[in-house]
C-alpha cells in the first residue's frame, strides 16, 4: 500500500498518511490492503468491527497500529486505553515487542508522520512519554502502578487470566483497595481486543455480558473485538453492541493480489498422519524417534518444526546425524561463537538454551544461527505458532511441521 511521500503535519494527517506510518514504525514494513481496509472502515462507519476474521500469516497485531493511528485521527473513534488479550504467552511477549516499536517510534526521531501523530496524541501537559506501553503475563514482573497517568494513550498486552481478573475485580497480585482502580482502568474508556479468541469463548462471552449489565455506564464504555483465524459461523457470532448482526472485517481481493499476502495466502498446506504402533511403556521412546525420522525427510524442504505436546518430548526427539543429542542441543552447540558468547544485554544472566526457551520462533532461529541454516528445531506447542507459518521463518520458504498430539497451552 503506498504512502503519500509527502511529509505529514499535524494539521494535513490524513488516512492517506498511515502506510507511512506503519513504515516509520516498523522498518519500512508497509501495511496489507485489508490493515488500511480496516483504518478507512472504522473512519467510515464511526465505529470498530466486532469481529477481525483475517487469515494466519497477515499480520494481525498491525491492529495496534491501526489504533493508535485511529486515536491521532478521531479521538472520538479511540478508546484511551488498547489491551491487546491471548491466551499465549509468546504471542503477548510478541505484541509487546510489536507495541514497544510503535512507543519508540512516538518518542524517537522515526520519521515525519510518527511525530504528527505523536504530536496529536501528547496529552495536554504531560512531558513524559506519548504512549505507555505495559505487559502482563505470568513470569514476569511489572509495576504496581502499570499506568502512571490515566489520560496518557496506553497499549496493554496481556494474558485473559491477567486482564480478565483486573476487569472483574479480582486481579491477581492486586490489593484490595486497588482493585476498583485496576477495574475502572480495563473496564472504562478502553479498546480490548482478544486475539485467537477462538480459545477464550469463555472470556469474551463474559465480557459481553457483563457490559451489558451496566445500562447505565457514567465513563466511556469499552470495545470488544474478537480477532482470531478461526472464528465461529456468522450465527454465533454475538454483536458486541445493541442487538443485530455483528459487523467482520476480513481480506478483500486487493490482499489476493498484493505479491506477499497472496502468496502467504495461496501457499500449500498438506496433512498427513502418521500412526505409531506402539503401547504405553514404548511410547516415550518410539514416537519420538518417528517424529525425527519424518522431520529428516522434510528438511531439505525448508525449516522444519517439531512440536511436541510436553517438554520432555520435545527433548526427546532424536536428530538421526547426531545420535543420542537432541536437535535443540546440537543446534545450540554447533551455532558457533554467537551462541557460546555472553549473553545479550536483553539476555542478561540467561543461557542460550534459556533464551531459546523464552522467544518466538523466529527469534529464536536468528538465536541459534543467524545465517538461517537450521533445518531443525522441536518445541512444545506454546513455543510455535504453528498457525503463523510465514512469520516464523521470515521468508517465504514453506515451513514442514511433524507433530504429535496438540494440546493448547496455557499462559
Amino acid at each position: 500500500m503506498p504512502g503519500t511521500g509527502r511529509q505529514a503535519t499535524t494539521e494535513e494527517l490524513t488516512a492517506a498518511h498511515f502506510a507511512d506510518f506503519v513504515a516509520e514504525a516498523h522498518g519500512g514494513r508497509r501495511p496489507f490492503p485489508w490493515q488500511q481496509a480496516l483504518l478507512d472502515r472504522i473512519l467510515t462507519d464511526g465505529r470498530w468491527p466486532d469481529v477481525i476474521d483475517v487469515p494466519t500469516g497477515l499480520g494481525k497485531t498491525t491492529v495496534l497500529d491501526v489504533a493508535v493511528f485511529v486515536a491521532a485521527l478521531r479521538p472520538d473513534l479511540a478508546p484511551r486505553r488498547t489491551f491487546f488479550v491471548v491466551d499465549r504467552r509468546l504471542v503477548v511477549d510478541e505484541a509487546h515487542e510489536h507495541a514497544t516499536a510503535i512507543r519508540e517510534a512516538l518518542t524517537g526521531t522515526a520519521g515525519p508522520v510518527c511525530r504528527a501523530v505523536a504530536d496529536r496524541l501528547r496529552a495536554v501537559g504531560d512531558p513524559g512519554e506519548v504512549l505507555t506501553v505495559a505487559r502482563m503475563r505470568g513470569g514476569v514482573t511489572w509495576d504496581r502502578v502499570w499506568l502512571e497517568r490515566p489520560d496518557r494513550h496506553a497499549i496493554i498486552t496481556g494474558t485473559i487470566d491477567q486482564v480478565g481478573s483486573r476487569l472483574l475485580f479480582r486481579g491477581y497480585g492486586v490489593s484490595e483497595y486497588a482493585r476498583s482502580i485496576d477495574a475502572a482502568l480495563v473496564g472504562t474508556d478502553s479498546l480490548i481486543v482478544v486475539d485467537e479468541a477462538h480459545l477464550a469463548t469463555a472470556f469474551h462471552t463474559t465480557v459481553r455480558e457483563a457490559f451489558d449489565l451496566d445500562r447505565w455506564p457514567i465513563a466511556r464504555r469499552p470495545v470488544l473485538i474478537t480477532m482470531s483465524a478461526t472464528n465461529p459461523a456468522d450465527d454465533d457470532r454475538p454483536a458486541a453492541s445493541d442487538i443485530g448482526t455483528p459487523t467482520v472485517h476480513t481480506i478483500s481481493a486487493a490482499d489476493l493480489d498484493h505479491p506477499d499476502a497472496g502468496q502467504r495466502l495461496r501457499a500449500g498446506k498438506r496433512l498427513r498422519l502418521v500412526q505409531v504402533d506402539t503401547n504405553r511403556r514404548k511410547a516415550a521412546t518410539e514416537v519420538p524417534q518417528v517424529m525425527a525420522d519424518l522431520a529428516a525427510r522434510l528438511a531439505d524442504r525448508g525449516v522444519v518444526a517439531v512440536v511436541a505436546n510436553t517438554v520432555a518430548r520435545a527433548r526427546a526427539v532424536p536428530s538421526p546425524a547426531h545420535a543420542g543429542r537432541s536437535p535443540l542441543r546440537h543446534l545450540l552447540r554447533a551455532s558457533g561463537p554467537r551462541a557460546a558468547a555472553a549473553p545479550s544485554p536483553a539476555h542478561a544472566g540467561r543461557s542460550p538454551l534459556q533464551q531459546l526457551a523464552g522467544e518466538p520462533l523466529k527469534s529464536a532461529l536468528s538465536v541459534i544461527d543467524p545465517r538461517g541454516s537450521v533445518s531443525i528445531v522441536t518445541c512444545t506447542a506454546a513455543g510455535i505458532r504453528s498457525k503463523r507459518r510465514p512469520s516464523v521463518t521470515g521468508s517465504r520458504e514453506p515451513v514442514s511441521i511433524a507433530t504429535s498430539a496438540w494440546r493448547p497451552a496455557r499462559s
